[in-house]
């Protein structure tokens, strides 16, 4: 299974209690980048300036997408600086986030292989009950502020996951979940192995568990999801617009079947099959049952393969 759909919906989370349309988003401590792994040059004086404004940036944008209420980190900002690095303090991360009340610490780092190579580097660890830290990175070509702040963008727009409160659900105390109309559903970017402008809303279950899931995808008009295949079966129903399907390890537009709104297809596990939209907008709902994979018959079709911060 490719990463971007692990980390997707690996914080799903729990369903909204009975009568509530949407949760308060969880609370989080972000703390101001650290330098790591700066080799034999150092950190130079704009790399320390830097730190400051990219971590306001990632602030501004964690907000402003609905996953976080960001809460000053002000009161330890003294205690952060005199300590040990956050990376490497055995959680002291964590107590800090604690202190201040968050439900979240995200702590990240630069890592600089050279003047042209990089990596952004953010850490996030939910503090509600035992859940392993999630870490997302992004490489970026270019020691200068443009790179910086298009690398932060595009992770958080395309690698960081879905927050709970941004899920359109209610349910009530017997598991049922309820969504009154289209207009409820809250789409983001889908993930890195899926075509760019695809976005996704997961509406029930986790595909990385076992279990049931439903999700949808709004696919733009003219874009193609190559041969590919699911590690489980799946169906597919066509909500809005018009797509082409088509079965087989290749391509042939020529051979597809169109589908209009309306559209049925199951497919059985491990079976070939590619798709694409044609001059409009089409919605689909998927559903299958995880563990569930998205696997390309040749491995250069996969849109993360090539992904940049530029993406």
């Amino acid at each position: 299974m490719k990463a971007g759909f692990r980390t997707l919906f690996s914080l799903a989370g729990a369903l909204l209690s009975a009568t509530a349309a949407w949760a308060e988003p969880p609370k989080a401590a972000v703390f101001d980048f650290q330098l790591a792994n700066l080799g034999i040059q150092g950190p130079t004086e704009a790399d320390k300036a830097r730190l400051g404004p990219l971590s306001d940036l990632l602030r501004t944008l964690l907000k402003d997408s609905g996953r976080y209420v960001i809460v000053s980190t002000d009161p330890v900002k003294e205690e952060v600086t005199k300590g040990s690095d956050l990376r490497h303090c055995n959680g002291c991360a964590e107590e800090y986030a604690k202190k201040l009340g968050a439900d979240v610490a995200i702590t990240g780092e630069i890592q600089k292989v050279s003047n042209l190579i990089l990596n952004i580097n953010v850490y996030v660890k939910d503090l509600r009950g035992d859940k392993a830290e999630q870490a997302y990175s992004v490489d970026i070509r270019g020691d200068n502020d443009i790179s910086f702040d298009r690398g932060i963008k595009y992770l958080v727009k395309n690698n960081l996951p879905q927050s709970e409160a941004s899920m359109p659900i209610s349910s009530d105390t017997h598991g049922m979940i309820a969504i009154s109309n289209a207009a409820d559903i809250k789409w983001q970017p889908a993930p890195n192995d899926l075509p760019k402008g695809i976005e996704i809303s997961l509406l029930d279950g986790d595909p990385a568990k076992p279990g049931p899931f439903v999700l949808r995808l709004k696919i733009p008009a003219n874009t193609t999801i190559a041969p590919h295949t699911h590690s489980t079966a799946e169906t597919v129903t066509i909500l809005s617009g018009s797509l082409v399907h088509d079965m087989g390890s290749t391509i042939d537009k020529g051979r597809g079947k169109m589908l209009g709104t309306g559209g049925f297809v199951s497919l059985p596990a491990d079976m070939a099959h590619s798709l694409w939209s044609t001059e409009e907008q089409v919605v689909i709902q998927v559903s299958g049952t995880g563990p569930f994979g998205l696997n390309y018959i040749n491995s250069a079709d996969d849109p993360s393969k090539s992904s940049s911060a530029d993406r």
